[in-house]
C-alpha cells in the first residue's frame, strides 16, 4: 500500500486467501436520469483528477479510482454477493 509501505500486506503475512479493502462511492436514487448521472460522473471524475485533491486524498491514505457508473454498479453487486456468502457460510446474525 502506498500510504503505509513499511506495513506488510496480509498476503506478506501469510494470509493469501484474504482479500479485504474499503471503498467509497457516490450513489443516487434509482431511476435517476442518465444525463444527470453522466454529468455528475464527469464532474466528480474531474475533481478527483485535480492534483490538489489527489494530494489531499493521498495524505489521508486514499487512492481515488473514478470510473463509469456501470462499473461501479457491478462492483457494488459483486461486493454484496461476496460478503453475503461470508455471512451465510459463517451463519452470522445481526439481530
Amino acid at each position: 500500500m502506498k500510504a503505509l509501505p513499511q506495513v506488510p500486506t496480509l498476503c506478506e503475512q501469510g494470509l493469501h486467501d484474504m482479500d479485504v479493502s474499503s471503498w467509497w462511492g457516490i450513489v443516487g436514487p434509482a431511476g435517476m436520469a442518465a444525463p444527470v448521472v453522466a454529468k455528475l460522473n464527469a464532474d466528480i471524475t474531474a475533481v478527483l483528477n485535480e492534483p490538489e485533491v489527489r494530494a489531499m486524498l493521498a495524505r489521508a491514505g486514499t487512492e481515488p479510482s473514478p470510473g463509469t457508473p456501470e462499473a461501479f454498479g457491478r462492483h457494488i453487486a459483486s461486493e454484496y454477493q461476496r460478503w453475503r456468502q461470508v455471512v451465510v457460510q459463517r451463519n452470522l446474525r445481526f439481530d
